[in-house]
């Protein structure tokens, strides 16, 4: 805090600079201060404010992928990429670890796209070619030359080239950016079709560069404008009770078991590989490994031929390289699976959709059953305490079953208490499709 004395004059005190004016917290005149002017002393109370250092953040990289439209660039990228798994010959022995394999495919691909396409500058425009941008590097060059020109008659030349070069670019943008509507124009058509409404809403928004627009006010039952959070939150809560709540069924519909599904654990093969391959969507990002999608739909055979071998190595081993799974602590993950059951199953009725959790493999613990029950029930309790989805959770039922054993007891308590949830559902006795999901956490 700091004290300062101001001679202001009679017209007032103002404060132009509007950075200061939160600093400002205490103003007092002093009138009686005999200084033989027409001024006044004024006595101000400022709290100076230190700047926040903020650390920049690292953005990853992408690389310029447009540029694999081109049937040259992709030609050097097969030809790079031959090259380099050629010189790895013994890429794919038995004595070649999973990781270092992963390694050098990973780095080979990253090395190449480097090389061919390179990395994408930040300040460039979506709708602009590749061409209007050499255009664009021409007209600099041409730059260069207007201010190192001498003469006058080689500013006057050089005037009338970077002129000529400027309508270059203003014409070849002006194509560009008509194409890149056009394109987009063909796009929400081809989604409009399919029945892509998302696709089309999306393409329509960027067209039309409008701001989004602003929530309509929710107003209670005597048409009173609700401003509170907590207020709307309840009437929300309120008219999806009455609209959406239904009594229960009487006539319960029998379940059957559903077909046995042929999986298939072979070697994974080629066209299998190809299929995957194919659908990749463009425009997504890299993962950990930085390796755009575009730069695997133009893989040549012989690159996904090495691939294939790789993934067919990973899944003989059942070995996955190193860095590529994120390890998650079992509570931060057991969170986050109730968080996507939350988020993907649509809240229609009330506390739907249940979610119950066993315990399983008691036979691994020959002693203290009950104390390791109560652990790990009380620590999904304290776990949840606080969590917004708790009234979606089944807690009161602890059990601790032993699936090796079929005459274990819990085993029924478990039916009973999945045939009990079942029969609660409001959609029970409806030709309405119901689902139980497992999922194991180990």
């Amino acid at each position: 805090m700091m004290r300062c004395v101001f001679q202001v004059s009679t017209a007032g005190f103002n404060t132009n600079s509007s950075r200061w004016r939160s600093s400002l917290q205490d103003v007092r005149n002093k009138r009686g201060a005999d200084i033989a002017s027409d001024h006044h002393l004024i006595i101000a109370k400022i709290q100076l404010k230190l700047l926040s250092t903020k650390k920049a953040k690292s953005r990853r990289k992408k690389f310029n992928v447009d540029l694999f439209k081109d049937p040259k660039v992709v030609q050097d990228y097969h030809i790079l990429l031959q090259n380099k798994f050629s010189v790895l010959e013994n890429l794919h022995d038995d004595e070649t670890s999973i990781n270092t394999a992963w390694e050098m495919t990973r780095d080979s691909i990253v090395q190449a796209c480097e090389e061919t396409v390179g990395y994408l500058q930040q300040n460039r425009k979506q709708w602009m070619s590749e061409n209007t941008w050499k255009i664009v590097n021409e007209r600099r060059q041409v730059k260069e030359k207007v201010l190192t020109a001498i003469t006058r008659q080689q500013k006057k030349q050089t005037q009338e080239q970077y002129s000529n070069k400027d309508k270059e670019v203003k014409k070849s943008c002006k194509q560009d950016k008509r194409n890149f509507v056009e394109q987009l124009a063909k796009e929400a058509e081809a989604a409009c079709s399919k029945g892509d409404t998302k696709t089309l809403y999306n393409i329509t928004k960027q067209l039309s560069c409008k701001p989004p627009t602003s929530n309509t006010p929710i107003k209670d039952k005597d048409y009173n404008t609700l401003t509170k959070l907590e207020d709307q939150l309840e009437r929300l809560k309120e008219h999806f009770e009455q609209v959406l709540n239904r009594p229960p069924p009487t006539d319960p519909p029998e379940l059957q078991n559903g077909p046995i599904l042929n999986i298939k654990t072979s070697k994974i093969t080629k066209t299998e590989l190809n299929k995957a391959i194919k659908s990749l969507k463009n425009g997504k990002a890299g993962g950990i490994d930085n390796i755009p999608p575009e730069a695997i739909k133009v893989l040549d055979d012989t690159s996904v031929l090495s691939l294939l071998q790789l993934l067919n190595k990973i899944w003989e081993e059942e070995e996955i390289p190193e860095g590529l799974l994120v390890k998650i602590p079992k509570k931060a993950y057991l969170q986050y699976l109730v968080n996507c059951i939350l988020t993907y199953c649509t809240a229609v009725y009330t506390d739907i959709p249940k979610i119950l959790f066993v315990a399983t493999h008691k036979d691994k613990i020959p002693k203290n059953v009950e104390t390791q029950r109560e652990e790990v029930y009380s620590g999904i309790e304290e776990l949840f305490k606080n969590h917004e989805g708790r009234k979606h959770l089944v807690l009161n039922q602890k059990i601790f079953v032993n699936a090796t054993d079929e005459s274990d007891p819990e085993i029924d308590v478990l039916k009973k208490t999945i045939t009990d949830l079942t029969f609660q559902h409001p959609c029970w006795g409806r030709d309405f499709q119901m689902f139980l999901s497992h999922l194991s956490l180990r």
